[in-house]
């Protein structure tokens, strides 16, 4: 048992070696300062070394100047805010089908009650001049049960 567990660990330790990443920093045509993965097109570059499992979130390189620190604090402050924007918008869409799907059984029931309360009043008798109306509420009911009543 102890043998697995060592060489579970030497194997998560070799794993998280070779995934060190290789982060490139490049200055584009305009003189902005651009992060990526593959090499620079252009001979103003350089290698930005990271640690092997660190997150994006936590990406603080060494050798960066104070406006690219804060581009990176910037970068990260805006994702923040467009996940929180998400979110909230995810809240208020989920609220709202709810809420539709709270007023559709509502319906549902409600017009499953009016139906049985004609069908017994059609049952028990009724005037001749109420047959019309009362089929027509029957057809309007069963519509309102088709749609809402899943």
């Amino acid at each position: 048992m102890c043998w697995k567990n060592s060489a579970l660990i030497i194997l998560s330790l070799m794993a998280a070696e070779l995934s060190a990443a290789d982060i490139y920093r490049c200055q584009t045509e305009n003189g902005n300062w651009l992060f990526t993965d593959g090499q620079c097109n252009n001979a103003v570059g350089q290698i930005v070394n990271l640690l092997p499992l660190v997150t994006f979130g936590k990406l603080q390189p060494a050798n960066l100047s104070n406006t690219e620190q804060r581009a990176l604090v910037d970068l990260d402050e805006r994702i923040a805010a467009s996940r929180d924007i998400r979110l909230k918008q995810y809240k208020r869409t989920s609220r709202r089908i709810r809420k539709y799907n709270e007023t559709k059984r509502q319906n549902c029931t409600r017009a499953q009650r009016d139906r049985a309360k004609i069908r017994d009043k059609r049952s028990h008798g009724y005037k001749v001049s109420e047959a019309r109306g009362l089929a027509l509420q029957i057809r309007n009911l069963e519509r309102i049960i088709k749609a809402d009543c899943r």
